[in-house]
């Protein structure tokens, strides 16, 4: 899904596809990070993993989920502190953002406005902003370890709906999970 923080590790480098951040790019750059133009995304040293795990959390929200972890929509209710800003990242992801003044906000990928709303015009033209006073957003398909991460104080209101229509498909997926470990483990101790 485009916009969405996604972590990959091959040969020695850990890769981060993520949006655009300017305090990320700043930030990334420390931990020897260095863009890749072909397929535009960050790498770092495999042995710096942990750093840029913490740095995705503190930047985008980002949660390396588990096996099983389970996805789920995460409703979102933004006050009037986020009247000023010009875009919202949670969730490893861009919810939201605005490039001009008299510009409609951009909701990011899996993303929907189910209240509210924002308004036609709002900021100056060298500095838009969102102006909402209230609105409500669902982000959809977001990981359940990451929505439970997720810092509810930067937002008024934070709903977690699990997307589990059948009650037995956690337990289900937890019981696979186990049975490959514990083939794992029959392979370890057979060689």
């Amino acid at each position: 899904m485009v916009g969405t923080v996604q972590v990959e590790e091959t040969e020695g480098r850990v890769y981060a596809t993520t949006p655009y951040h300017k305090g990320f790019v700043e930030v990334i750059k420390n931990l020897g990070g260095r863009w890749d133009a072909d397929s535009k995304r960050w790498h770092v040293d495999a042995r710096d993993r942990d750093r840029l795990i913490r740095l995705l959390g503190r930047v985008f929200g980002y949660v390396e989920a588990g096996p099983g972890a389970g996805a789920c929509t995460v409703r979102i209710t933004l006050g009037e502190e986020s009247g000023h800003l010009v875009a919202i990242n949670a969730l490893g992801r861009r919810l939201v953002h605005k490039r001009g003044r008299d510009e409609r906000p951009q909701l990011g990928p899996g993303v929907v406005l189910v209240a509210g709303g924002f308004p036609a015009t709002s900021g100056s033209m060298r500095y838009p902003t969102l102006g909402v006073r209230r609105a409500v957003l669902e982000v959809r398909d977001v990981p359940l370890a990451m929505a439970e991460a997720l810092d509810v104080d930067d937002f008024a209101a934070v709903e977690i709906i699990p997307d589990e229509v059948d009650p037995l498909a956690a337990l289900r997926r937890e019981r696979d999970a186990l049975l490959a470990r514990v083939a794992e483990i029959d392979a370890a101790l057979a060689a």
